[in-house]
């Protein structure tokens, strides 16, 4: 998604009000008129309805993202510690930004090499 546009949402929106209006045109052959024997209030209803749905869907998906995090960060957490325990020299995490496990000081043995290598190449369990 670009975000460098300098499109308003003014502007976004508009264009979404355009598309709908050329949809339903596809769809129906007739704009929306008064009195057009349509049963406006039952089809603004169910697409009440029908975005009661989208946003229930859409809340239920951010949860279990949301849990999947917490499950992942205590992972994580987790793993440091036992990193720390089983090499106190060198200070080994992720890097959330950059996607990767990291080690801030020079490996003083081959095991703590071996393992910053490991994780950096996928062997062990990566998130």
């Amino acid at each position: 998604m670009n975000t460098n546009d300098n499109t308003t949402i003014h502007e976004l929106v508009l264009k979404d009000i355009q598309q709908r209006a050329d949809f339903g045109m596809k769809k129906y052959g007739v704009p929306l008129y008064p009195f057009d024997k349509r049963r406006t209030l039952q089809d603004a209803y169910e697409e009440v309805l029908d975005l009661a749905i989208y946003l229930r869907k859409e809340m239920e998906e951010r949860k279990q993202i949301e849990e999947v995090q917490a499950d992942l960060y205590e992972w994580l957490h987790e793993s440091s510690r036992v990193s720390r325990e089983k090499y106190p020299h060198t200070e080994v995490g992720f890097d959330t930004r950059k996607g990767g496990f990291y080690s801030s000081k020079s490996a003083r043995n081959s095991d703590e090499s071996d393992l910053c290598k490991s994780w950096g190449a996928g062997v062990l369990p990566h998130p």
